[in-house]
């Protein structure tokens, strides 16, 4: 079989952009590379997440199915929420 001979560098050769902003749980890569990039998160955007995740286990809480689980966040300063399994 003939190796082709392209214009085009190889994948290991080619070369990354440094200036493409690495996406992250808050933001979209453009649709530049085949596979986005994952950013780590900075600090205002860690506080947001937090933030969003006490919002929404305040409001909505979680079923919790196992009675001595139940139980001990019960003990711990959990709230019963809407249901009979849902705790706040």
């Amino acid at each position: 079989m003939e190796r082709r001979t392209t214009d085009r560098p190889a994948r290991r050769d080619r070369k990354v952009r440094q200036d493409a902003i690495c996406a992250n749980a808050f933001r979209q890569e453009a649709r530049v590379h085949a596979r986005a990039r994952m950013g780590f998160l900075d600090e205002g955007d860690i506080a947001f997440l937090k933030a969003r995740v006490l919002d929404l286990l305040g409001d909505y809480g979680v079923v919790v199915v196992h009675p001595r689980a139940r139980e001990a966040l019960l003990a711990a300063g959990a709230k019963t929420g809407h249901g009979t399994d849902r705790l706040r």
